[in-house]
């Protein structure tokens, strides 16, 4: 059994969770978007990801895949795809027939909030973790493991606790500063920003975007550095009060995701472009949208 899952966030390193107790010995690589539409290789399960060119079933839940594998006409009877879904986990334990395992019950609870946004802190801390080893496959392997074994406790683990507390002390050097330059956007009265978060360390760079919100915002796009691939990338959340589709968004600016969560990675030179088509559309709902660059 080979699996390709996705390598930056709780619901792809669930997802390989699953696997990995459905099936202990399973081989997981842990790729990027872009990995997986540029990958050869054969993989029996691709999940969280965009359909790889060699793959025998596509488990996911984001429109825009769905969008895409239907309008190129690669949507197999096979493949899983639901966009109404909380997060892919939510799929995998069915197609597993997990839906009776304990663990496997407090693995998807865990992708289902990461994935609609309601991280605790414990989850937000494990995250964190995550995207620190984004490149580091036998990191994440290890991660899946723990998670196979101790589902929601996964902080009772020796090693896991230990690297949870060193990203603690991270976030927390971090954040104020961070919080700090959100705060005084929204007081001032912003509720629709393009925020350049280039210069802000990626494993807490998404946190701008929930702050913003948190605090009275209701669109937020957040540009940063991609770690795959060292190129411009941007992160599109909205809150429930505006009509727009992020996943709309992002798919103008080369990307996709969700309803009110996405994003697109940005070939060489697409910046200007970008911030100018989100200014743009922001700008439809009547409100003053602010571009600022933040700081760490």
């Amino acid at each position: 059994m080979k699996i390709a899952t996705h390598n930056e966030d709780i619901d792809g390193i669930v997802s390989a969770a699953l696997f990995l107790i459905k099936y202990p010995d399973a081989e997981i690589r842990f790729l990027s978007v872009q990995q997986a539409r540029e990958t050869e290789e054969f993989f029996d399960c691709v999940v969280d990801l965009p359909k790889t060119k060699n793959c025998s079933v596509n488990i996911d839940h984001h429109e825009t895949n769905y969008k895409l594998l239907r309008r190129e006409g690669l949507l197999s009877e096979r493949d899983i795809i639901d966009p109404s879904a909380p997060s892919t986990a939510s799929l995998v334990i069915k197609v597993l027939g997990l839906e009776d395992d304990n663990t496997a019950k407090q693995l998807v609870n865990m992708a289902n909030l990461a994935d609609t946004g309601r991280l605790d802190e414990r989850l937000r801390l494990l995250d964190c973790v995550i995207k620190l080893n984004i490149g580091n496959e036998k990191v994440l392997r290890k991660i899946a493991e723990i998670l196979a074994k101790r589902g929601s406790k996964f902080d009772e683990d020796p090693w896991l606790k230990r690297e949870l507390k060193k990203v603690s002390k991270l976030v927390q050097e971090v954040s104020e500063r961070l919080m700090t330059q959100i705060d005084q956007l929204v007081k001032s009265g912003v509720k629709y920003a393009v925020l350049d978060c280039r210069n802000v360390p990626f494993f807490i760079v998404k946190e701008a975007a929930r702050w913003f919100l948190n605090r009275g915002g209701k669109a937020v796009a957040v540009i940063y550095i991609d770690p795959n691939s060292g190129k411009d990338r941007v992160s599109i959340r909205l809150g429930s009060e505006t009509s727009l589709s992020a996943s709309e968004l992002a798919e103008k600016i080369g990307g996709g995701g969700h309803l009110k969560a996405a994003g697109a990675v940005l070939e060489k030179g697409g910046l200007e472009r970008a911030v100018g088509i989100l200014i743009q559309e922001f700008s439809r709902e009547g409100f003053t949208v602010i571009f600022r660059k933040i700081t760490i």
